[in-house]
């Protein structure tokens, strides 16, 4: 089975908005002050890591059907939680909706590769997953129990 051109192409500027997202997180990471802070954007950092590698280990099972698409096509025109109210930290309840508000950039992307009609099932459950784990992450609770 062949990958279609959109799809590959919606995966590919998904996968250079986590490249992008990384270093914003990283960033809010080291200035943060609060340990609930930190402990938020550290999930969310291992979260993007893991579906960054679940999705090229999927590419690398099409490695020969996948469709050629210029990288000029799949370059990310914004970034994720690069706003400049989640990178200016005030206080914990302001800095969590603002992080909330960015989860759900990431989540309406991942909505519209598994709504294209020609996602594989395989990528669309992954995206799923992905989906219900940044989900579980607007949970302050459940970051805090370690789950």
């Amino acid at each position: 089975m062949e990958l279609h051109y959109k799809v590959y192409q919606k995966v590919k500027i998904y996968l250079d908005k986590i490249q992008c997202a990384l270093p914003n997180l990283e960033w809010i990471e080291l200035r943060t002050i609060y340990k609930e802070c930190e402990m938020m954007v550290t999930a969310r950092v291992t979260e993007l890591r893991l579906i960054q590698t679940e999705l090229l280990d999927f590419f690398d099972t099409f490695k020969n059907s996948i469709p050629y698409v210029p990288s000029s096509r799949c370059k990310a025109i914004i970034s994720w939680y690069g706003c400049s109210r989640l990178q200016s930290l005030r206080n914990l309840s302001e800095f969590q909706e603002d992080l909330i508000e960015a989860d759900k950039e990431i989540t309406e992307e991942a909505g519209y590769i598994i709504s294209d009609d020609y996602t594989p099932t395989v990528l669309k459950n992954l995206m799923i997953k992905h989906i219900d784990r940044l989900k579980r992450y607007q949970e302050p609770e459940s970051i805090l129990k370690g789950h």
